[in-house]
């Protein structure tokens, strides 16, 4: 994880604050400082709660993803499999990272403008220069898909 950060520089990285994510924030924070930011899922919800809590992004066209990348079959399948693909670490990673972009005040309009191929403001390209995630950092790729995931 450190070596992920060193090479593509977000601005937060975002753990579930839970179990053993408790302890890797702690180890973390050595390393990354505030980087880290410990991510406490709602009290009570599930996993597939929390991915619902989401789709209105998806079907507002608002998720994008790259033409091509290597990770991107497995991606989708797991989270178009959901909740019976034999593996669910990526669906609540993107439930997390989509959480906290709806909670951010501004970061979400960077990305909304950016699907839409909209002109961003100086204020906006240095805004998007700061919040990575894997899957933003894919966003600035010019191999970016014309359509959405719906």
């Amino acid at each position: 994880m450190i070596e992920l950060s060193n090479q593509h520089k977000p601005r937060h990285v975002l753990i579930e604050d839970k179990s053993s994510g408790s302890q890797l924030i702690q180890d973390l924070e050595k390393e990354l400082g505030s980087k880290i930011k410990p991510f406490m899922p709602l009290a009570g919800t599930t996993k597939m709660e929390r991915l619902n809590s989401t789709t209105d992004l998806f079907e507002a066209g608002k998720v994008f993803l790259p033409k091509q990348a290597h990770w991107l079959h497995d991606y989708r399948s797991e989270l178009t499999g959901f909740p019976g693909a034999g593996h669910d670490d990526q669906v609540d990673s993107t439930s997390q990272a989509l959480t906290h972009l709806k909670n951010s005040n501004s970061s979400l309009a960077i990305w909304e403008a950016l699907g839409k191929k909209k002109k961003l403001s100086s204020k906006q390209r240095f805004q998007a220069k700061r919040y990575r995630f894997r899957f933003e950092a894919a966003l600035l790729s010019p191999s970016i898909s014309d359509s959405p995931i719906a």
